[in-house]
């Protein structure tokens, strides 16, 4: 059944439709969920961007441990199947990350402001990313639906526990502490290990934050995009040492993502008060 939908859909591809959900798919990787995590933190709403942060990291979390507990195939090599992009293909198929990860962001947003037009919004992206997926011969359907379903469900109980902490850099340590307990069982999981240093960046750099930071996202237009391009750059910067300088290990994978959070929520920031921006 499931092999028939995605032949059905792959009987419309064309070139124009390639390069049309190349693109889409896209909005379900990482590079296309920091973004606009970094600019909503340090330019609209500091609260907000933290809200995102652990929803997305969440997210991240639940998607690696049910794709190590599901272990399904991906459609790859079906007959009849052909696949596209399938560098983005990591893992096991169920449930899909790039739809998980997409409609987690979008979603999350819309708890966070409660606009309709932003349920619109995510629901529409979340479809074509989710669609974009099955046209590449990625994913089997069931995983992008049990995607979207458990980008909602994270994104509520996330929203549910936020709301109701006073120190979110508790919440994040909790969070941290929970991961490290998966991670250890599994004898190195990069995955594990990566969003557990994750976390602890997170919390780390939340709590320096409002201890020694407290920056504020009240300033000009101009001096906003300053604070984009910088932090960008920093981060770029401070990952291609990090992977010069850490060894390629699940330890490692910790280390390196522990200090890029901790340095784009704390101590980039701190920059950024230094230089008036």
């Amino acid at each position: 059944m499931e092999l028939s939908i995605l032949h059905f859909i792959q009987r419309f591809a064309t070139p124009l439709l390639d390069n049309v959900f190349l693109a889409i798919t896209v909005l379900g990787e990482p590079v296309a969920i920091l973004v606009p995590i970094l600019v909503i933190y340090y330019c609209y709403n500091k609260k907000m961007g933290l809200f995102l942060a652990f929803s997305s990291l969440t997210s991240q979390g639940v998607n690696a441990g049910v794709k190590a507990l599901v272990g399904r195939g991906r459609p790859i090599g079906q007959p009849g199947i052909r696949s596209l992009r399938t560098q983005t293909a990591g893992g096991s198929s169920m449930p899909s990350g790039h739809t998980q990860g997409a409609v987690t962001l979008l979603y999350s947003i819309y708890k966070f402001v409660k606009q309709k037009s932003m349920l619109a919004v995510a629901v529409v992206i979340g479809v074509a990313v989710a669609l974009s997926r099955l046209y590449l011969g990625l994913h089997w359907p069931t995983d992008v639906v049990a995607g979207f379903l458990l980008a909602m469900l994270v994104s509520e109980v996330c929203y549910r526990l936020f709301i109701t902490t006073k120190r979110p850099w508790l919440l994040f340590t909790v969070a941290a502490a929970a991961l490290f307990l998966l991670a250890w069982p599994t004898k190195g999981s990069a995955a594990f290990y990566k969003l557990t240093g994750a976390f602890v960046g997170l919390a780390a750099g939340a709590w320096f934050e409002d201890a020694a930071v407290r920056f504020t996202c009240e300033t000009s237009l101009l001096k906003k995009l300053a604070r984009v391009l910088l932090g960008a750059l920093l981060l770029w910067l401070l990952d291609w040492g990090l992977s010069l300088v850490l060894p390629q290990t699940a330890v490692g994978g910790a280390l390196r993502y522990g200090t890029m959070v901790f340095s784009a929520v704390g101590f980039i920031p701190l920059l950024f008060k230094k230089m008036s921006l």
